[in-house]
C-alpha cells in the first residue's frame, strides 16, 4: 500500500486482539462500555471519531503514507444553512530528542517543533490557495485527553467552490498541536456570517470530541 489509500466499508473491518489493532493501518471501529455506534479509532494514538460530533457528521476517512499511520477524519455541517467543514489529522510528528531535560526545556522544544511545523502548514495553505490573505496568527494551547497541548493557529480569507454556487469567499482557520510523538491538525472552513461568534461550530466540535476522548 502506498500513497493515499481510501479506507472504505470501515464498519466491516474486523480486528482481533491488540497485536492486529497495531497492525493495522485503516482506523478501526470501536467496541466495548462507552463507545458509542459506528464510532472508529485511531488505534496507536487512541483518537476516537464518533458518526456525528455537536452537528457535524463525519465524512471522508483517508488515509496517507506506507503504512497509513497518517490519517485524516472529516465532518461536515448538518444544519444546512451555513457551510461548514472540519477535518481533524493525527500524523506522526518531526522527531525530537528531550531526554534528560526539564520540563520547561521541553516545553520549550515542543513550541518550537510546533512552530516550525506550523510554517510547514502555512505553505501548503499559501500553495492550494494562492490569494490566500492572512488574518490572524496566535498560539493556542488545547486541553485534550489529559495532557494541555501545545499548539498554533492562523485564520485566513480564501475563495472556494462550493456547490452549485461557484467559488465564494471563505474563512479557513488552520490549528496545530503536539501530542506526544503525534501531531494533531483541524482545518475549520466556514462562511463569512454577521452572528457574534462565527467559530461556535468549532467550540461545539472540540469541546463534543473531547468529552468522546477523556
Amino acid at each position: 500500500m502506498s500513497g493515499m489509500t481510501w479506507c472504505r466499508n470501515i464498519g466491516r473491518v474486523m480486528v482481533v486482539g491488540v497485536v492486529a489493532a497495531l497492525w493495522s493501518g485503516c482506523p478501526v471501529t470501536m467496541k466495548g462500555p462507552g463507545v458509542g455506534p459506528g464510532e472508529i479509532g485511531h488505534p496507536e494514538s487512541g483518537i476516537r471519531f464518533p458518526e456525528t460530533v455537536q452537528g457535524f457528521s463525519r465524512g471522508d476517512i483517508r488515509e496517507y503514507g506506507e503504512e497509513g499511520r497518517n490519517l485524516s477524519i472529516g465532518y461536515n455541517s448538518l444544519n444546512g444553512v451555513q457551510p461548514e467543514w472540519i477535518t481533524f489529522y493525527v500524523y506522526p510528528g518531526p522527531p525530537m530528542r528531550a531526554w534528560g531535560s526539564s520540563e520547561d526545556s521541553v516545553r520549550v522544544m515542543v513550541k518550537r517543533l510546533v512552530d516550525g511545523h506550523f510554517e510547514q502548514v502555512q505553505r501548503e495553505i499559501v500553495a492550494a490557495h494562492p490569494e490566500a490573505e492572512l488574518v490572524s496568527e496566535t498560539d493556542r494551547e488545547l486541553a485534550f485527553m489529559g495532557r494541555d497541548l501545545v499548539g498554533r493557529t492562523a485564520l485566513y480569507r480564501i475563495q472556494m467552490r462550493v456547490g452549485y454556487f461557484g467559488r465564494r469567499p471563505m474563512l479557513s482557520r488552520a490549528e496545530v498541536y503536539s501530542f506526544g510523538e503525534w501531531m494533531l491538525k483541524l482545518r475549520y472552513t466556514y462562511a463569512p456570517s454577521d452572528v457574534e461568534n462565527p467559530e461556535a461550530g468549532l467550540k461545539r466540535f472540540k469541546d463534543a470530541l473531547r468529552a468522546v476522548n477523556p
